[in-house]
């Protein structure tokens, strides 16, 4: 009898660790993604698997991870992937099987070429993006049991309001709106904090946005600061298959409407016609089934979705026309980036016309912003093999500035809450390295100073370790004393 036990139990035992994942497996599953793209990357340089299946899958790996991870973590290296797909390899992709050709927003480049440098850039990218963060596993528990964050949101609304008064003071204009983004970390807070009147004053914040864009014609930042506060708020809910479907189909919806809108909005303000932005998106979104019937439109929805004819025509013009830039470009980057502008008024500005004139050869008007985007800005700096490398460092950085950040927020949440204010311009593939550069250093060192600026509120890493120290100690002392003063028994 006891010999039956005793087979039955090492049976039983036997079955729980065939059960339990190996140390291997464990291994696969955090890094199988990195490691698909990195496949990808190898597959697309030589040429070994057709350009169109590797962006399909591409797009699955990115789209299904976004889709796992949305409702328990930030999600903002994910939908940086996401956009530099779309935009770079997707819309080239329909491009060159369209039979629309534009006299200027054309590929200028075969797609043998175009996509044996673009494919393993943005692969060996998102396989550094998507390298494992510790402490990302139960980063939405941080977040929610913060401490104070009702009275932090109010605190950084504040700021938000105090960045608005950035026209008086013309040549600290960049520092004043990284304070005016804080608007939008504080309607977090009180999304977080549960405060009662939370979604009047995210509407508010909102309605802001929404009267900046309606002026300038501009929808980015309104975009994404409503896919960040969208991720925050399915995080509060319980996982449900419906709700991020439901969310990915609200966002699907939008993005369509703004597109439909923008052109023609944008027409209507630059001819001074008075133009109802609400009822234009209202009259768009009910008929966005008519809308994209319409050829005309299908084409000019493409040729916005396609990043790749700026990549295609920089590679076209470099070395051919102009030299490789052999890193100035990125030189300046970080020199902008540590040097403030009141030091050096000549330093490179964001937007980088002159740079697109130079390393396109293409002529775009005064009121026209166009960068080559850091796909483009990599190839024209060291060729194809050397942009790879480029962006795959690029992407390290991404990854290790995100993991700092979700390090700091372990010690106070206040960090978590304001990774998309870091990560605002990094999101869009189609910036320069100036404009991505200066924007991280600068968004991270305020944010910091920020924290630093309100010690009662947050506390800083020092008083907190201390105190750590101080109670440790005195709790030391304490054993000490009870166990000299404890009564001997006999």
């Amino acid at each position: 009898m006891t010999d039956l036990l005793l087979e039955q139990s090492a049976s039983h035992m036997r079955r729980r660790q065939s059960a339990l994942p190996t140390k291997q497996n464990r291994w696969v599953s955090r890094y199988y993604e990195s490691i698909i793209m990195m496949v990808i990357a190898i597959l697309g340089f030589k040429e070994i698997v057709p350009h169109g299946w590797l962006a399909v899958l591409m797009l699955f790996v990115v789209v299904f991870r976004l889709y796992r991870k949305i409702d328990h973590t930030l999600t903002i290296l994910e939908l940086t992937a996401l956009i530099m797909i779309l935009q770079c390899i997707i819309g080239p992709l329909l491009m060159y099987q369209s039979n629309y050709i534009h006299h200027k927003y054309a590929m200028y480049v075969q797609p043998s070429t175009y996509f044996q440098y673009v494919i393993p850039a943005t692969a060996v990218f998102i396989a550094a993006l998507f390298y494992p963060i510790k402490g990302m596993r139960r980063l939405h528990l941080r977040i929610f049991n913060g401490k104070n964050l009702e009275m932090l949101g109010f605190f950084l609304l504040g700021i938000g309001v105090l960045g608005s008064f950035d026209h008086f003071f013309p040549s600290m204009r960049f520092f004043f709106y990284l304070l005016s983004q804080f608007k939008y970390v504080g309607a977090i807070c009180l999304i977080v904090s549960k405060y009662r009147f939370r979604w009047i004053i995210l509407a508010c914040v909102l309605l802001t946005s929404y009267l900046s864009s309606a002026e300038n014609g501009m929808f980015g930042e309104l975009f994404f600061w409503g896919c960040f506060i969208t991720t925050f708020i399915i995080m509060d809910f319980q996982k449900s298959h419906l709700l991020k479907i439901s969310a990915f189909l609200c966002g699907t919806l939008v993005l369509l409407t703004v597109q439909g809108i923008k052109a023609e909005y944008r027409e209507a303000i630059d001819e001074g016609r008075d133009t109802s932005l609400i009822s234009l998106a209202n009259e768009t979104l009910w008929s966005l089934g008519t809308v994209y019937e319409d050829e005309n439109f299908r084409h000019v929805a493409l040729t916005r979705l396609n990043q790749g004819w700026i990549i295609s025509k920089a590679m076209q013009h470099v070395p051919q026309v102009e030299p490789f830039a052999n890193g100035r470009t990125i030189k300046d980057a970080v020199y902008s980036s540590l040097v403030p502008r009141l030091l050096d008024k000549d330093k490179a500005t964001a937007g980088g016309r002159a740079g697109f004139l130079r390393y396109t050869g293409l002529y775009i008007s005064t009121s026209t912003t166009m960068c080559l985007g850091i796909i483009g800005e990599a190839y024209i700096n060291y060729g194809v093999n050397g942009g790879i490398l480029l962006m795959f460092l690029l992407g390290i950085l991404f990854n290790r500035l995100f993991a700092l950040f979700v390090g700091l927020g372990n010690r106070n949440s206040f960090f978590l809450l304001c990774i998309p204010l870091i990560f605002l311009q990094a999101v869009k593939p189609e910036t320069d390295f100036v404009t991505v550069v200066n924007h991280l250093s600068k968004a991270s060192l305020v944010v910091i100073v920020v924290y630093f600026a309100l010690p009662k509120l947050l506390g800083s890493l020092q008083h907190r370790s201390r105190t750590k120290i101080v109670s440790s100690a005195i709790n030391t002392r304490l054993s000490r004393r009870e166990i000299r003063f404890r009564p001997q028994t006999p």
